[in-house]
């Protein structure tokens, strides 16, 4: 049997592996020097971990560009195929 003492994984290792892979998968285009792609699926990401609208993650970021910005960039970037997300 497993021991949990030895797992040393943590949420932001969690957080930046699957922040790379997305990036990586360049679903998302830069939409501005403020949203960028990372920024966007960041915030994408945080929103889903704490089950929250993407308006109330951006409103938890200090420095983050506005909620309208992100799901412009979310429409724009984001293919409309569901074979291809």
């Amino acid at each position: 049997m497993r021991s949990r003492t030895n797992c040393s994984i943590d949420s932001g290792q969690i957080h930046s592996w699957a922040l790379g892979l997305l990036v990586d998968a360049k679903l998302v285009k830069d939409h501005g020097w403020k949203c960028t792609a990372a920024v966007v699926l960041s915030i994408t990401l945080r929103a889903a971990a704490r089950c929250i609208s993407i308006c109330a993650a951006c409103r938890d970021l200090a420095k983050a560009p506005s909620d309208q910005a992100v799901m412009t960039a979310l429409e724009e970037g984001l293919s409309k195929t569901l074979l291809v997300l």
